[in-house]
């Protein structure tokens, strides 16, 4: 079996999760077990590619999410090159996984609110 990865892993700076199922997936944790439904992680998850929105700072990004099955999770982001290229936006979504509250820049005082617009565009925010 391979190894798990180690490092970073590229966030997914132009693709958001728009959808997922409310099946559970069925997974096979260990070689040789029994498959198991696991409620956790969903059978079907759909995204989309959007242009992201460039953030200006360094450090972690974050935003909390709430998914259309009532999941919560926070999507977190490492800058690159000094900035973040985020892909969900805090108002005017469209879809019904939604920002909960406003980006966040870890360690900071900083709360940036970016608009669908902003995403779907491409735009530079001034925080």
């Amino acid at each position: 079996m391979p190894d798990a990865p180690t490092g970073n892993i590229p966030a997914l700076q132009h693709y958001r999760l728009v959808h997922e199922s409310p099946n559970g997936a069925i997974v096979i944790m260990f070689p040789g077990s029994s498959p198991k439904m696991n409620p956790d992680i969903k059978l079907i998850k759909i995204f989309e590619y959007v242009k992201g929105a460039h953030i200006p700072g360094n450090g972690i990004i974050e935003v909390p999410l709430v998914t259309n099955m009532g999941r919560t999770f926070v999507y977190r982001q490492e800058s690159q090159g000094g900035e973040f290229v985020v892909p969900y936006s805090t108002s005017g979504n469209p879809y019904d996984v939604r920002a909960s509250g406003p980006y966040h820049i870890d360690g900071t005082d900083q709360y940036i609110n970016v608009t669908e617009n902003d995403v779907m565009q491409g735009n530079r925010i001034l925080a």
